[in-house]
């Protein structure tokens, strides 16, 4: 009979076994080389003097070698990049966080650097209503370096907006946290994360993004936006030489040649006995 103390370390086995796979799928990285590619595409509201493209550095990224280049001409223009991670309806605000690096080119303004955004409803249940986006922008949650890479986390305390103004909570004019948004909408949820540049920024204006992670609960995507690989070079064959070769000896001795010294050596042993037999 098994005992129940056998069956607890079992059941513990299986627990810390079902933690790891969690955690290894978490961990997992989604290489986009271009787009569309993984589950990333340009977004149909990206204007005609908006576009996404991704590309060597600059700099050092911090995953691989390139990232997500937004760029804008002018104020009136847009610039989206997004994904689709899934069913909404399983996505609630509450459970939401995400990090993600940018990158200002060196002289450039703050305005530049791309802002994250969740598309979602306020209510999903029984039907949704009231499409928002939810932005989290770089330049209310902390200083903006141009020039270097930086890292931002979206928390419970980090500051956002929504786009939707029907009941006048949380709009650009009257930021809120992320915690106080979930709490105004328990029964709301997103679905799409986007990474976006404008409208309203003065262009021609270039951000950058990269490493991006995005977690709902406990699963988490990781995004890494890197150039297509340069097809590596076939390996040269060295050609056969074609001139003589020495032997060890340092002599050069064809086979012509070692053949006619075998017969004189040959001739030389055959008179010499007959010699001998002629004197004897």
């Amino acid at each position: 009979m098994l005992r129940i103390s056998g069956v607890r370390g079992i059941a513990s086995s299986l627990a810390g076994l079902a933690a790891i796979l969690t955690l290894a799928t978490a961990a997992a990285a989604d290489t986009v080389h271009s787009l569309p590619g993984g589950n990333w595409s340009v977004l149909p509201d990206t204007t005609a003097g908006g576009s996404v493209a991704i590309v060597p550095g600059p700099g050092t990224p911090p995953a691989g070698t390139g990232s997500l280049r937004l760029h804008v001409d002018g104020t009136a223009d847009r610039a989206l990049a997004g994904t689709d991670l899934g069913e909404l309806t399983t996505r609630p605000w509450s459970a939401l966080s995400a990090s993600y690096s940018t990158y200002v080119e060196a002289g450039g303004s703050e305005s530049f650097t791309p802002t994250l955004r969740f598309a979602g409803f306020q209510v999903v249940t029984p039907v949704p209503q009231n499409f928002t986006t939810l932005s989290f922008e770089p330049r209310h949650n902390g200083t903006v370096t141009p020039g270097q890479w930086q890292q931002w986390t979206l928390g419970p305390d980090s500051i956002v907006w929504q786009s939707t103004t029907t009941d006048g909570f949380c709009v650009q004019a009257t930021r809120c946290t992320l915690a106080e948004f979930a709490a105004h909408y328990p029964a709301g949820a997103w679905g799409q994360a986007q990474l976006g540049l404008g409208s309203g920024v003065a262009g021609p204006a270039y951000g950058y993004a990269d490493a991006v992670t995005v977690t709902d609960g406990t699963t988490s995507q990781f995004t890494d936006f890197d150039p297509t690989p340069a097809p590596s070079a076939s390996p040269s064959v060295k050609p056969s030489p074609t001139g003589p070769t020495l032997p060890d000896t340092g002599t050069q001795v064809g086979t012509p040649a070692l053949i006619g010294v075998g017969l004189l050596v040959m001739g030389a042993a055959l008179t010499f006995g007959l010699r001998r037999r002629r004197l004897s």
